[in-house]
């Protein structure tokens, strides 16, 4: 059976776009006596003409007509998928924006021909940067197999066999090009070119950034602040876990003696003392002993602060270690925006920051 039948269901469709439901009608029934509807073909209208031309093709060349109706459903979903999802009116607006570039062209005295290419030109751009929002990773992916599906059942090939293709296509491209920053906990330091360090080769991939050379830029770190979130500055500027621990999610719990341990039972246990409560303690401390190692105790608030401005280091500045970078106001990329407002930096945007020159 059949699904296209051109005449009968474009007559219905064109009834039924015309002639709006219940009350609507009323109103637009007066106006069909000056002016039948007038009606541009939808998008899904066209695609649905493209796929009934390649039917007929397909016909013609004496091919079984099921496998050519397939082949014409096939085109039509791969059709309607990839042009019919945006806003229309936004695309007219840019093709309206782009008459009205040509005909100002014109009127300068330019070539017809060079105004239309411009015009073009214009017009492209338009729908790209105002029409279409910026697509996921994913969504690229998506689109890609799509235009493979349309490819490949406009070739002849079995529509069936193009359908696997491309969604085999589809998870390749997935793995291999959306889940970049899905990076194992691994702390294995790298230098990247732009000057910060990251926890491991993966990491700086993921930021899109080279890697000068294996372990922290020199200079490491100057306070907390510069280190990963399960981390402190030790001596000789260097990030290392507290009391040699290396633990890759924060879990903070408050000891015995008041003091915050980040990676949890055993930081405490290292460090003699016993567990309190899970979470961080009350950010209270009476000297810099109280608090975590780099940090210092405020005499006026009695709070655990961090040397570089992260306040309130025994809680508020635990971050989850999930790498979502962004680019702050000083220009250093942060794993994601915990990180940022713990330094009291503002976020830029999202993703790293352009390499510095």
């Amino acid at each position: 059976m059949l699904l296209f039948s051109l005449p009968i269901v474009l007559a219905f469709s064109l009834l039924a776009f015309c002639f709006p439901p219940d009350s609507r009608a009323q109103s637009v029934i007066p106006t069909l006596a000056s002016a039948i509807c007038e009606l541009r073909p939808s998008c899904e209208d066209r695609c649905r003409e493209h796929s009934e031309k390649r039917f007929k093709r397909c016909v013609e060349r004496a091919e079984e007509p099921e496998a050519c109706a397939e082949r014409a459903r096939a085109i039509f979903v791969a059709c309607s998928e990839e042009n019919c999802q945006r806003d229309p009116d936004c695309k007219r607006r840019c093709r309206g924006h782009a008459r009205a570039f040509r005909r100002h062209c014109v009127e300068e005295g330019h070539a017809r021909i060079a105004c239309t290419e411009r015009a073009r030109a214009v017009r492209r751009v338009c729908v790209e940067e105002k029409c279409e929002p910026e697509p996921t990773c994913e969504e690229r992916c998506k689109l890609h197999s799509r235009q493979f599906l349309r490819r490949c059942v406009e070739e002849g090939d079995d529509p069936l066999a193009c359908t696997e293709a491309a969604e085999a296509q589809f998870a390749s491209c997935v793995e291999e090009r959306c889940q970049l920053c899905l990076c194992p906990q691994v702390f294995d330091p790298v230098c990247g070119v732009d000057g910060n360090s990251y926890d491991n080769v993966c990491f700086a991939r993921c930021a899109r950034v080279e890697v000068a050379h294996e372990g922290p830029c020199e200079g490491g770190c100057e306070c907390n602040r510069d280190c990963p979130d399960t981390q402190v500055c030790r001596e000789k500027g260097a990030c290392q876990p507290p009391c040699g621990l290396l633990c890759f999610v924060a879990d903070p719990v408050c000891g015995s003696d008041g003091v915050t341990y980040i990676c949890g039972e055993q930081d405490a246990a290292c460090h003699g003392v016993s567990v309190l409560h899970n979470g961080p303690c009350a950010p209270v401390c009476r000297e810099d002993g109280d608090c975590h190692v780099g940090a210092l105790c405020n005499d006026s608030s009695e709070l655990c602060t961090d040397p570089c401005g992260c306040a309130d280091f025994c809680g508020s500045c635990i971050c989850l270690q999930v790498f979502d970078p962004v680019c702050a106001a000083d220009g250093r990329t942060y794993g994601n925006a915990c990180e940022a407002r713990c330094a009291h930096v503002e976020v830029v945007r999202p993703g790293p920051c352009e390499p510095h020159p």
